[in-house]
């Protein structure tokens, strides 16, 4: 089946393309699309934490700190918690043993 014309058709097809001249369009193009991701890598941080800041002076803070004050005695004495912890660490230990 293979006849001297599918030959030539494969040799040609093969042949890698001869570079097209594009007077450094590429590039700019590229240049663009970098500049593009790097705006949104830094919106994607500052949108965030700009809303944070902005709802850092509604925060109850002291009602914050009593409850840090009576949660821990509340979780040391907690079996289930404990139980979750250990499950926990574990498993990450576990994770980065088979890691290495």
């Amino acid at each position: 089946m293979n006849d001297g014309r599918t030959d030539a058709l494969d040799a040609l097809l093969a042949r890698p393309l001869d570079e097209v001249a594009d007077d450094g369009f590429s590039s700019r193009v590229v240049a663009r699309v970098s500049a593009s991701e790097r705006r949104r890598h830094y919106l994607a941080f500052l949108v965030p934490l700009i809303g944070v800041c902005a709802l850092v002076p509604f925060l109850p803070f002291s009602e914050f700190g009593d409850t840090m004050a009576h949660l821990p005695p509340m979780l040391a004495g907690s079996g289930p918690i404990a139980l979750a912890l250990a499950a926990l660490i574990l498993t990450f230990s576990l994770e980065q043993r088979l890691r290495a």
